[in-house]
């Protein structure tokens, strides 16, 4: 689903609204895999964006960015029913991130909709 994209076999994690794996794979830095955990957590978080930027009168809202001590995230909403979580190391910038979240988010919302 993210072939040629930048990292396309690590850091993505493309799930539905009820946290099922739709695509991708996670590890922490010891190289265990976490998929099914990290996507169990992130089951409520578009519902949860979604009502607080309601709250705050900002619109719909898009990406959701955070910096940790090891690395970056990004998330995003491909589709109204799916989430997509991209992980990157610290040494890439926020912006950066946002770019490779934007291009694998087209992709996703192309692959979901051939589904």
């Amino acid at each position: 689903m993210f072939a040629g994209l930048e990292g396309a076999n690590e850091g993505l994690l493309l799930i539905d609204g009820a946290g099922r794996v739709l695509g991708g794979a996670l590890k922490d830095g010891a190289g265990t895999d976490v998929t099914d955990a990290v996507a169990a957590y992130l089951a409520g978080v578009s519902q949860e964006a979604a009502r607080t930027v309601k709250l705050l009168g900002l619109g719909a809202w898009n990406g959701l960015s955070a910096e940790g001590q090891r690395g970056n995230v990004h998330l995003a909403h491909p589709t109204p029913e799916a989430l997509l979580l991209v992980v990157r190391e610290r040494g890439m910038p926020l912006g950066r991130l946002t770019i490779l979240a934007q291009r694998a988010t087209i992709m996703a919302r192309r692959w979901l909709e051939r589904q």
